[in-house]
Order: structure tokens, then sequence, then C-alpha cells
């Protein structure tokens, strides 16, 4: 697709709302002008054929809209929404594409907090790439694409200085600095600002070069919604190496369709900030290594370049050998009465204190079903099945300890239908309500259809094609993926001369298989399948 696709861009508009990427590429609203600019100077997108075109860009900023025609407190934003709908009315006038489609193939990027607003009207059927990405605010996931609000302090240097301190040397649990803008954030400070656990560090606003050496000192930056539901700091975690604590219902996390989150940030309810600190230091400290990792490999993706495309240095490889399951990408709406069943441990994330019994934790992020490569399951289960048969005899004598004492697991609920783990939320709980519409706007949506079976809201035919499908994945993701070829009449000696020479091959692409495995820039650990971005 990026090989085919091109975009045409309209020549209508007037300066500087228009065409003036310049004026708009520092600050919180720099993902605009950054797009814009590289956009109209594309070689590898643009067409000036329009005929040729797949999406039309409507190169506009809604934060220099606002800056020009809102009058200030006027509390009235409808000369913004009238501009904006002249401008449709010219190109409409001008070109027949817009009325073909009516706007279904047209585009814009807009990261101003009235975006979502100014552009309801004709707008709405655009394709709305949005860094305000707020479910409650009419913004559609499968259509509407959600734009990370970067900050852009230097046009000379505009990723800054990214990385931070190595996780060991990380000794601040959780970070937060800002203004207290919106209700969560003055829950927040409330809560924990004046808490006496040395390992939280919540602050009002503070001075910008503290602000820096908090997050490349902490391992977790608790990224809070203050008027609207996006924030600067979800990307500013990643750029310094932080895990990002997204305390925001109804956000919609940037490029979800592409990146699991799930295996590189947290997401707390806003009715959670009370147990923050239980949620956090319940997290392995292996599982906190392996998602910090992440985030160091996923920051390439966060980072506008001009020209060449920037790459962290202090981002390393991590081994595959964690991921988390479908059912929770993104928490939405605070109005839910029923609480989420939580991962618990009892090894805190500290590892110098004392441990702490059975913690529950709110993020959603499961690790059930693990995507390594195939080298990388043999040698965990060699290592898995060598530690057993060394220890055998104390697991014995430690069951056998445990059964005296009555201490049995606890039973696992058994469903009816296939592939069902929880019991169907109410019709008003949010990632039902997020779900049920992705599948709608999406239907060969893997992600929605795996979730809906878990929670056995498909119908017993449908839920078992799901989990058909889903035992298909996973055996694929262990074993590779087998592609049966279709049998070949041979002679016997022709026979055996392939029997031997595929053996080599065989061999010879195992060998290949572990250096690619080993390559720095694999991202499978991050970045979802195709199979399950398909449409």
């Amino acid at each position: 697709m990026e090989q085919t696709l091109k975009v045409y861009v309209y020549s209508e508009g007037d300066r500087p709302i228009f065409h003036q990427p310049e004026a708009i590429m520092e600050g919180i609203y720099a993902s605009e002008g950054w797009f814009m600019k590289l956009m109209e100077r594309s070689h590898r997108f643009l067409t000036k054929d329009p005929t040729k075109a797949h999406l039309f860009y409507l190169p506009f900023s809604s934060r220099i809209l606002q800056q020009k025609l809102y009058v200030h407190d006027s509390h009235s934003r409808r000369n913004l929404v009238k501009y904006l709908k002249n401008y449709i009315d010219l190109i409409a006038s001008n070109h027949p594409f817009w009325n073909r489609t009516r706007g279904s193939d047209h585009f814009f990027t807009a990261c101003h907090d009235w975006a979502p607003a100014e552009t309801r009207g004709p707008y709405i059927n655009c394709i709305r790439s949005l860094c305000n990405a707020d479910v409650g605010v009419d913004f559609v996931v499968g259509k509407d694409v959600s734009l990370p609000e970067t900050k852009i302090s230097s046009l000379q240097n505009p990723n800054g200085n990214i990385g931070g301190n190595r996780p060991s040397k990380r000794t601040i649990l959780a970070f937060f600095a800002g203004n207290l803008h919106g209700y969560v954030r003055p829950i927040l400070l409330n809560q924990w600002s004046s808490r006496p656990e040395p390992d939280m560090k919540i602050f009002n606003r503070i001075d910008h070069k503290s602000y820096i050496r908090y997050m490349k000192r902490s391992r977790f930056c608790v990224c809070a919604k203050g008027y609207e539901v996006n924030s600067p700091r979800v990307v500013e975690s990643v750029l310094y190496g932080c895990v990002p604590v997204i305390i925001s219902d109804n956000f919609v996390p940037p490029f979800l369709e592409i990146l699991d989150w799930e295996s590189f940030a947290v997401f707390v309810p806003e009715k959670e900030i009370p147990n923050l600190r239980k949620i956090l230091i319940s997290i392995p400290v292996r599982r906190y290594v392996e998602m910090q990792k992440r985030v160091m490999k996923v920051q390439k993706h966060f980072m506008w370049h001009d020209g060449e495309q920037a790459r962290p240095s202090s981002a390393k490889r991590e081994p595959r050998d964690g991921s988390s399951s479908l059912s929770s990408r993104v928490k939405i709406d605070p109005s839910i009465k029923d609480k989420k069943k939580i991962v618990t441990s009892s090894r805190p994330i500290m590892s110098d204190s004392k441990p702490r019994s059975s913690v529950s934790t709110v993020t959603a992020k499961s690790e059930a079903k693990p995507k390594v490569p195939v080298n990388s399951v043999k040698s965990t289960a060699t290592t898995s099945a060598a530690a057993s048969l060394a220890k055998g005899k104390a697991k014995t004598t430690s069951a056998a300890v445990s059964l005296a004492k009555g201490k049995a697991k606890r039973e696992k609920k058994v469903y009816s239908l296939p592939g069902q783990k929880f019991d169907p939320p109410e019709e008003r709980e949010p990632l039902r309500i997020f779900y049920e519409s992705l599948s709608k706007q999406i239907p060969g949506s893997e992600m929605a259809e795996f979730w809906l079976m878990e929670h056995g809201m498909l119908s017993p035919d449908k839920a078992k094609r799901a989990f058909e499908k889903k035992q298909r994945k996973m055996k694929q993701i262990r074993m590779g993926t087998p592609t049966k070829p279709a049998p070949t009449f041979t002679s016997k000696a022709e026979s055996s001369q392939k029997t031997s020479a595929s053996k080599n091959n065989g061999l010879d692409a195992r060998k290949k298989k572990k250096v690619v495995d080993d390559d720095d820039d694999d991202d499978d650990d991050f970045i979802l399948s195709h199979k399950r971005r398909k449409v």
C-alpha cells in the first residue's frame, strides 16, 4: 500500500491558516505543522493529478485558525466553523472529488483541543487525524486516526535530548508535574502530592529542566488528562524512556491500530487514582523491564524527522518473550460501575521493598499468550524443563505441604461458549461499547472479534469460528507460519535428493532465522500483525 498510495493536496486556501506549516512547527500543536510540511514536500506520496489520488489532503491548521479568527472571551466558535464550511464549499465547487464520496476519502490533521467540535457537520465523514482523540466527542475508531501530540521546543533539535537512565538507575516509582487543568489532575494531586511515600513524585507545575530530569529518573510517568483527553506527556514519556501511565478515560492512544500499547504502557481508570501506587508496585520487575525496553524501541515511531529517519541510539533489542491479550487496549468512560478483574502479584516493583501480599492492578494488561519466535519458545521451554527437573523434588514437597495446609488453587470458571473467559459485561460498560463499535466499523477486526468471543458476546457458531481462528493464530506464532505446498509427483531418485536438500535448507533457514531474530530493528513485539489490522 505504501508503494502505491497517492495523495492530492488541494491548492485552495489562504495563508496562514492553509499551506503555512512554518507557523505551527513549535509548541504542543507542532504535529499539525510537521505533518503538513512533510506531506506537501513529499515526493513519495504526492500526485499532481487528482484522478490518480487515493486520498485528498485538506492542509489547514486548527491552531492558526483559532489564533486568527477566535474572538477573545466570546465563548463562540461559530465563525471558525463557518470558515471551514466555506472552504469545503469552495473545493466542492472547483472539484468533483468531495461530492463524489461526501468527503470520505479526504483527510486532515488537527491538534487543537477544539478540533473535534470544529470539524463536525460537513467534515464528519472525513478521516480526521486528531490529537484530541476522544470517543466521547465523535471520534470514530476505525475511521479516524489518533495523532501523537508532540511538543517541539526547538526546530534545530526537534526530538530533544531523548533517552534516560537505565531501569536499574530509575529510582522514582511514578512522576507527574503540570497545571491543574480539568478535574483529574486536582484529584491526583490531592491524593498523592502530600503523601509520605518518597517514590511518588506528584507535583504542580515545575521548571522545565527539573521536569525532564524527573522523567529520565522515573520508572512510570503519569499522563493524566487535562481539559481534554490528550496530553503531550504520552510522547514525552516514550522519548525519555519512561513507561507511560495513561489516566484518561475515553482516550484512544496514537496509532492504536498499529502499535500494541498493552506491551509498553499502563492504563489506569480515573476512578482508580487512589490505588495508583498499589497498581504500579504490583507490576513485577521483569514485566516492567520488558515494558521499558519496548518503550525504547517504540521511540522512533513518535519522532518527527526531516529527510532522514531518526533512530534513538539507546534503543536496544528486546527479547520477544512477553505479550498481552487483546482484551483491553483503551479505557473508556468513567461512568462505569463495575470494576475490572485485576492481575495480581505478590512481587513489588521495588526490588528492595518488602513483599506485599496479592496487590491488585487495574491495568488490564494480561500476559496470557506470549508472542515469541520458534527459537525463543524452544529456549524457554528447555530452560523451564531443566529447572523443573532440577527442582522437581522441592516442588513435590512444596505441593504436598500446600495440599496439607489446604491451599488449593482457585477453580477456574467454566463457560459454555468456545473461547469464553469472562462474563458478558453490562451494556454501558465502556470496553463493550468500544469493541462493539470497532466490530461494526471494521467487520474483519480480529481484535474486536477475539474480545467479543472472550466475553461471551458472539453466537455459538461465530464463537466457534473465532476460537478456531485464534487457536490457529497462536499455533502459527509458536511454530512459525507453515505453508503446505501442493503435492508434486517425482521419481524416487529426485525425491530422495529433494529430501536431502530440504533438510539442508531447513538447517540454513533456522540459522538465518536466528540471525533475523537477533536484529536490533525487530518490531514484532510491539507492532500488531497485518492479520490483526486487516479490514
